[in-house]
């Protein structure tokens, strides 16, 4: 109730119904955007049950553990606009409308997850935290934690998302192989095949723009139908491999884990972009398409880089700064094992290592360390607030303080700045 009142729920009412909208229209992307646009589902799922119960949530719904994150998101908003409350109304006010903002668009309520994750953090610790663009200050940097060390910490928080530095974005693979499904190669060779088939495209770099897109699928249909690996005029190379549709295990929507790891090892390597198409009939065919760049992904340059301008231009530099990250889909499980050897027989990971670089510039003084937090799991109640937090110091900052060393207790990692270079 209290979160409806401070939001409205026609915003995510509205919202919710132009997703769906946007699903009918493009069932292609219904996955994406049913990922995307999870937590404003859910708040319209809550607000029909409050409806239909006499404005109040049935109980039983708060064991959906699918429900957990909308729930946990909720009482984070609370938490801030209270906080922001013992400053000023006119604050709670900003950022009731930030809120509100978000809700109507996915990247955005991903970002202030973020940040309401890492304020809440401090503010469960007894911190005093408080987001400067929310008032009438200059400084637009995400959070300010303003009794820590001697002159606080500027905090400022970027989520990374699964397209950050990829050069063949999900949507934009989505809408490619969803065309080429509809070709007239993918369906006849799967009826004609009767086996498995798995295609490899690998394009030279990005792919081509929405008005070639179907001239670039009746190609590579053309090659799939040849029954031959080719290439095409502009440099795709695609590849064939044939297979036993056994080994895919049962097709599921959507597709499990198994099936996945299946395809992996039937085109030799991890694909970001799948799709598996299964003919109707007594042969049974399968067709497997992976897309793929020829140029590597630059996630970790991408993301260092955003934070080099971050530490000139949105940290102020008269404080210490850090700041904090999560990768999309990057869990507990996964963020461990990263760290879990770092510096064990010398050996660091890529994260450490790009980590180590920027603290170690030296035209960012004033940077105190950085931080990557895993996703939250919210498939049951019992891991919804648990996380793990790999925190990288910076010692030798001169704006260093011991209060920073200790920012989330036990979890906390070993400082990487001694990586040597």
């Amino acid at each position: 109730q209290r979160f409806s009142e401070a939001i409205g729920e026609m915003n995510w009412i509205n919202r919710a119904t132009v997703v769906r909208a946007e699903i009918e229209s493009k069932p292609h992307l219904r996955e994406v955007l049913l990922e995307q646009n999870r937590v404003v589902l859910a708040l319209e799922e809550c607000s029909q049950a409050a409806a239909r119960h006499g404005g109040r949530l049935p109980w039983l719904l708060t064991s959906e553990n699918r429900l957990i994150e909308t729930f946990v998101f909720a009482w984070q908003a609370m938490q801030l606009l209270d906080a922001a409350r013992t400053i000023n109304n006119k604050r709670a006010r900003i950022l009731a409308s930030r809120l509100i903002e978000a809700i109507r668009e996915p990247r955005m309520l991903q970002a202030i997850q973020l940040e309401a994750q890492v304020a809440i953090h401090f503010i469960v610790a007894g911190r005093r935290v408080v987001f400067p663009e929310l008032g009438s200050s200059r400084e637009n940097f995400d959070l300010l934690v303003e009794d820590i060390g001697p002159n606080g910490l500027e905090i400022e928080c970027k989520f990374v998302t699964h397209d950050k530095g990829r050069k063949i974005h999900r949507v934009e693979a989505r809408e490619c192989l969803d065309r080429l499904q509809s070709t007239e190669g993918i369906q006849l060779v799967a009826r004609k095949h009767g086996r498995g088939l798995g295609m490899r495209i690998t394009v030279p770099g990005k792919l081509p723009a929405k008005e070639l897109l179907d001239d670039f699928c009746r190609g590579v249909s053309d090659i799939l139908i040849s029954g031959k690996s080719g290439e095409l005029s502009d440099g795709t190379r695609v590849q064939m491999v044939d297979f036993s549709p056994s080994v895919l295990g049962p097709l599921t929507r959507p597709v499990s884990s198994q099936t996945l790891e299946s395809v992996n090892q039937i085109l030799g390597k991890h694909n970001a972009h799948s799709m598996i198409f299964a003919a109707n009939g007594a042969k049974h065919g399968v067709v497997v398409v992976v897309l793929e760049s020829a140029q590597p992904d630059s996630m970790l340059h991408e993301l260092f880089s955003t934070y080099c301008e971050s530490a000139g231009r949105q940290l102020t530099g008269t404080r210490p700064g850090a700041m904090f990250s999560i990768f999309e889909g990057l869990g507990s499980k996964q963020l461990a094992s990263i760290t879990r050897d770092e510096g064990k027989d010398g050996n660091y990971s890529a994260l450490a290592w790009k980590a180590s670089a920027f603290l170690q510039r030296p035209v960012y003084p004033h940077v105190v360390g950085v931080g990557f937090l895993s996703e939250p799991n919210y498939s049951t109640h019992e891991t919804a607030a648990s996380g793990l937090t790999y925190w990288i110091p910076k010692p030798l900052s001169p704006m260093w303080s011991n209060d920073f060393s200790g920012l989330f207790g036990r979890d906390s990692r070993k400082a990487v700045a001694q990586i040597p270079g």
